[in-house]
């Protein structure tokens, strides 16, 4: 079995490019899977062979499971691949809790501290029974009884806010936890907590469970910052977890409470710039299993990371990879204008490549 060959999952999600380009510039033959209509993944030129894969959801039916397994044994098997990246949880937890039946490197945790993190329930009981002195954990309430309102409900599996609601009265209460257990889910109601501001932080974890990289923006001073990730490393020992996770918080009056911690990477295009790098550390702490230096990177306060467009236009001037950009635009907003590609494609990404780079920080 050939040692240069990769299977890139979940290529609709954005953050998958740069693994694209790493790879194919690594010398491997990539292959890009998708399941979804318009996977950006797909109109990358570092992507070789792109695979449809079956579609899966968060929770799914183990006949589904099971079709989707076979698929990407098979694929593996009738291309010689024995690298399979995964970047969402709704495929991660299935290849993981199959793994020994594929003839794969085995990148992956443990099952038992995957679904510490998969399922907020779990987390939240572990992150208690363990104490946390540097940030704060929402406090839960059991059933109807004793909750006060605002409250907020939410599932114990999911993403991207769904099924997440604020309750005022028990009615709402009540609705909302029905709708979650409609879904498949057990609900969880928290204290609702008027944030002032909401950031995450995107790490990577090597497999002797230490911090190796950090991304995020700069809420509280240096020295606050380094004890919260000190404690997240703790935290991530103690599990026995390795691989990319990104910790969820909320600030209110100057204390930070932790809401969840996503077993994956989150936010647009992480390793396209700001020299953390993902794609590199990744292959070289999980999949070679090399000891590689910390690299903290602490954006400014008020930086946002939701400027997408931005994100795209270096991501094509770094590496000229024009069309998963178009594509984007296309899925994304309705039709593209001429304007919109003047903006991609004209002299003016030069006035906001500088912006950019002036509020860059210094690698820790």
């Amino acid at each position: 079995m050939e040692k240069n060959k990769v299977f890139i999952l979940d290529v609709e999600n954005t953050h998958v490019l740069p693994f694209l380009y790493y790879y194919r510039k690594l010398g491997y033959k990539v292959f890009a899977g998708g399941s979804t209509r318009f996977p950006v993944g797909f109109f990358s030129k570092f992507a070789q062979l792109k695979i449809r894969i079956p579609h899966l959801e968060m929770i799914e039916k183990k006949e589904k499971i099971r079709n989707f397994i076979k698929f990407v044994k098979e694929t593996c098997k009738k291309y010689d691949i024995n690298l399979v990246l995964s970047f969402s949880e709704r495929m991660t937890k299935p290849l993981i809790e199959h793994k020994e039946e594929l003839d794969i490197i085995d990148i992956f945790p443990s099952i038992t501290s995957y679904e510490i993190l998969y399922d907020k329930s779990l987390l939240k009981k572990y992150l208690e029974k363990i104490g946390i002195r540097n940030f704060i954990i929402p406090k839960s309430f059991d059933g109807y009884n004793n909750v006060l309102f605002p409250c907020v409900v939410k599932p114990n599996i999911g993403g991207g806010g769904m099924y997440i609601s604020i309750c005022n009265d028990r009615t709402e209460l009540i609705k909302s936890i029905r709708k979650i257990e409609l879904a498949g889910r057990k609900p969880i109601i928290e204290e609702y907590i008027p944030f002032e501001d909401r950031f995450a932080m995107n790490v990577l974890v090597d497999r002797n469970y230490r911090i190796k990289r950090v991304i995020t923006r700069k809420i509280k001073s240096e020295k606050e910052m380094l004890k919260i990730i000190h404690e997240l490393e703790k935290f991530f020992r103690r599990i026995k977890y390795f691989g990319f996770a990104s910790p969820q918080f909320l600030l209110k009056e100057n204390k930070l409470y932790l809401t969840e911690i996503n077993p994956r990477l989150s936010a647009v295009l992480f390793g396209t710039d700001f020299d953390i790098n993902f794609p590199e550390a990744f292959h070289e702490a999980i999949v070679e299993k090399r000891n590689i230096k910390k690299k903290f990177i602490f954006m400014p306060k008020n930086f946002s990371w939701r400027n997408s467009m931005l994100h795209f236009m270096i991501y094509r001037k770094k590496y000229r990879d024009y069309l998963p950009l178009l594509i984007w635009v296309y899925q994304y907003f309705k039709g593209i204008t001429k304007d919109t590609i003047k903006l991609i494609f004209s002299s003016e990404y030069r006035k906001w490549r500088k912006i950019f780079e002036s509020i860059r920080s210094d690698v820790k």
